[in-house]
């Protein structure tokens, strides 16, 4: 997987199948593996670009990031590749970065994919408060599971499915930096762009899961873009996209095509 250097930082990202960019922008405190069955489906149509943010994965551990930088970071991306546009696809923390690239960056979206977030840290501080405290205080390896847990719908973490995908996570455990985590929260806390979010233009969907703390101030959110539409996913929790995938898929591709943003297969 290539690293490249933006904005002063070596940041990580996978690359899959051909056609129009597709940039996936995962939640804190996953990396960009969270999306293994939206990369591996969406490449079909599209050049997907999952990312690896500040502080995770194989991207530099970086501490004080804004949420207007790591937006910064998605244009220098494309900009690195010769991309002029991509759809930007984010969950949790990766939705309020595409959110900040909606607005930073108008020109450069095709079309925007939002679940699981809020409009304004303020919507979210008490979430943000509980993280920073847990991540600031506590053994880090075992509040990351506790968060881990707590990030999908009640009882998926022991199914045999839910169990070997946090495992997957549970793993990298050791390679965390408990500064980094807790500087993402700190710079959500900060963060708005209820003021802003009126003049997205391209088209939008919003999505949260049944059971993901953020389904109201995901909807709340999506009421604030001309023209976008929010969509429930039955018994998820906030990690959607691995929880129920084809039912994630399915919104996705279906708003691609009620749009015309899906191409021809590329092979």
């Amino acid at each position: 997987m290539p690293r490249v250097l933006i904005n002063g930082a070596h940041l990580n990202y996978e690359a899959a199948g051909e056609g129009p960019a597709l940039v996936l922008l995962h939640p804190n405190p996953f990396d960009h593996t969270i999306w293994r069955h939206q990369t591996a489906r969406f490449s079909l149509w599209f050049q997907v670009l999952a990312t690896d943010l500040r502080g995770y994965g194989r991207s530099d551990r970086i501490v004080s990031p804004s949420i207007r930088t790591m937006s910064d970071d998605v244009a220098g991306l494309l900009d690195h590749l010769g991309i002029a546009q991509a759809i930007v696809v984010g969950l949790s923390v990766g939705g309020i970065i595409a959110q900040e690239f909606a607005v930073d960056h108008p020109d450069r979206l095709r079309a925007l994919v939002v679940a699981g977030c809020a409009a304004s840290g303020t919507d979210i501080q008490r979430f943000m408060d509980a993280r920073i405290e847990g991540y600031s205080t506590q053994p880090l390896e075992a509040y990351y599971l506790t968060h881990l847990r707590e990030l999908t719908a009640p009882g998926f973490p022991d199914t045999r499915f839910g169990a070997y995908l946090l495992d997957t996570f549970r793993e990298k455990g050791p390679t965390l930096q408990r500064e980094s985590i807790v500087s993402i929260y700190r710079a959500i806390k900060a963060w708005s762009v209820t003021e802003r979010l009126g003049q997205v233009r391209a088209p939008s969907v919003y999505i949260a899961g049944e059971h993901d703390p953020a389904l109201a101030t995901t909807r709340a959110a999506s009421r604030l873009v001309p023209g976008a539409v929010f969509h429930e996913i039955p018994g998820a929790g906030h990690a959607c996209c691995l929880e129920a995938p084809d039912e994630f898929d399915r919104l996705v591709l279906d708003f691609f095509r009620m749009h015309r943003l899906l191409p021809p297969p590329n092979r």
